[in-house]
């Protein structure tokens, strides 16, 4: 199904407008920006961070293999699963309410950038 959707996609791109293409290019920074934000507002809510690990472990199953004469036979093998896993991970909060307050001092000049940028794609790329 995904790989439906990563092949629709740029069909569904091509049917955009130069004004449509150029106003979704704008606010990308500005979407990333607010996901870290919102990332280091919850971290500094909960009092430590979440951190992603994949956990690996091999796991007995049952494969099927092809004889030579045709036949086919089942037989256990290993396989590897991998999974991610979120575990807590000890933060300085002190750093992170810095870094918030960082990245919302970077939040306002990218809005205002982000409007300037939008009024240009409007006035280069009239409907």
């Amino acid at each position: 199904m995904r790989f439906l959707l990563f092949a629709v996609l740029p069909l569904l791109a091509a049917c955009t407008t130069p004004r449509e293409q150029c106003l979704s290019t704008v606010g990308v920074d500005l979407r990333v920006l607010n996901n870290l934000i919102s990332e280091t507002r919850s971290t500094i809510d909960r009092g430590f961070a979440l951190e992603t690990r994949q956990d690996i472990r091999e796991v007995d199953t049952f494969c099927t293999t092809e004889l030579p004469d045709g036949r086919m036979v089942q037989s256990t093998c290993q396989k590897v699963k991998i999974r991610d896993v979120r575990v807590p991970k000890a933060v300085d909060l002190n750093v992170e309410k810095a870094k918030l307050a960082s990245l919302e001092e970077r939040q306002q000049q990218l809005r205002a950038n982000a409007a300037a940028a939008r009024q240009q794609c409007i006035a280069a790329n009239p409907e």
